[in-house]
């Protein structure tokens, strides 16, 4: 379901991979091919034994690359047959077809407690990035904008305190679940390493110090 709802929010071909209800690599690109490379790159160590959205239809070209790694779910709106004779070979991998549909409104969601639950709004706030405010001397440029856009969005779908870093539509580290905000900046800044350099940096709350 997390892997599910990230992809889509998007509209371009995206692609994320997800951990333990964490997202460890998202990537869009017009290419499906390189989208799902992107992503998996993001955290190839992390990868092994996760889950695998896409909101793009999955090609053959595409599944000869996913079956090189242990995935335990692949989600996507449609399979190619070819990609299916690909896939149905690994053992252990459940392959599930997710219609897309309409873009999503507002819904309630139920959280279990002790003796009863708790029922609350859905996170759908819809943004224009272009009623962002900056708060900079130095604008960002039109694709530190996109990619900002992109890395904030993949925050909402990561673990507070969540750090995101991307680059060009891709994210290249992840800092999530932390007791601290610098933890998790310190996680993102060393799984981007040294592809860092030129990146942006989303957060869902303040950044720290």
């Amino acid at each position: 379901d997390v892997a599910w709802n990230l992809v889509s929010e998007f509209t371009e071909c995206t692609f994320a991979v997800v951990k333990h209800n964490n997202p460890c690599g998202v990537s869009s690109n017009i290419s499906p091919d390189k989208a799902y490379s992107q992503a998996y790159q993001g955290d190839p160590l992390s990868a092994f034994g996760g889950v695998v959205a896409s909101n793009h239809s999955i090609s053959a070209s595409t599944a000869v690359e996913m079956a090189k790694i242990f995935y335990e779910i692949i989600i996507a709106p449609e399979f190619t047959p070819e990609a299916l004779g690909i896939l149905t070979q690994k053992k252990n991998l459940r392959i599930l077809v997710r219609t897309t549909g309409k873009p999503r409104v507002a819904y309630g969601e139920l959280r279990q407690i002790s003796n009863g639950v708790l029922l609350q709004t859905g996170d759908y706030v819809q943004e224009n990035i272009e009623d962002w405010q900056v708060a900079t001397f130095r604008k960002p440029t039109q694709q530190e904008k996109k990619d900002l856009e992109f890395a904030w969005i993949v925050s909402k779908h990561v673990k507070s305190n969540a750090i995101t870093i991307a680059k060009s539509r891709k994210i290249l580290g992840i800092g999530a679940g932390q007791p601290s905000r610098v933890g998790s900046v310190d996680i993102a800044l060393d799984k981007a390493g040294k592809l860092r350099k030129g990146t942006v940096m989303a957060s869902d709350a303040f950044f720290p110090f």
